[in-house]
């Protein structure tokens, strides 16, 4: 006998707490559907990362530094755009020329502005890992060691958290 699930909405509502409310909307559109044990897994696969996501989304709500950028999904074109603007601050601010972040340089004058960018194009546009890759046109995991270095550092560094914020606020209201 296939195990089965009925999904209701107060079962979403208690499997994701931090689910935005356009979430849990769609979601409703599963109420009462029976499934057997692989589209189950599926299922709860799917809500898994749907609570993974609302948590990282509370943790980067809570952020101090940009607690003032409304967090909205972005389209891929926004997400460019937004990432170009966060590329050309940052440049301005390291005194670097345009373009600069995007060559491929272990210049450490170049390698810590290029961090801090990725840092930031994460926190405000929420882009995964490989698609800021394709920005840079680096490997994801190159981007996730910046991420990770620059994540490391913000605890400790008051300058560098007056920095992030700076550039964040300077891309623009909403991003």
């Amino acid at each position: 006998m296939a195990e089965e699930l009925f999904v209701k909405l107060s079962d979403v509502n208690a499997l994701l707490p931090n689910c935005c409310e356009i979430c849990r909307e769609q979601i409703e559109d599963l109420h009462a559907i029976k499934l057997d044990g692989e589209r189950l897994n599926e299922v709860r696969r799917l809500l898994e990362r749907v609570n993974d996501d609302a948590n990282r989304l509370m943790r980067w709500a809570n952020q101090p530094f940009d607690e003032n950028v409304p967090l909205r999904p972005l389209t891929p074109l926004q997400a460019r755009q937004v990432s170009e603007r966060i590329q050309s601050h940052v440049e301005k601010s390291f005194g670097l020329e345009s373009g600069a972040l995007l060559r491929r340089t272990n210049v450490r004058e170049v390698v810590w502005p290029r961090q801090i960018a990725i840092y930031i194009i994460r926190k405000l546009t929420l882009c995964a890992f490989p698609e800021i890759a394709k920005y840079f046109d680096s490997h994801h995991t190159t981007v996730i060691h910046s991420y990770k270095k620059i994540s490391e550092r913000i605890p400790e560094d008051k300058k560098l958290v007056e920095l992030i914020k700076a550039i964040a606020e300077a891309v623009g209201p909403g991003r």
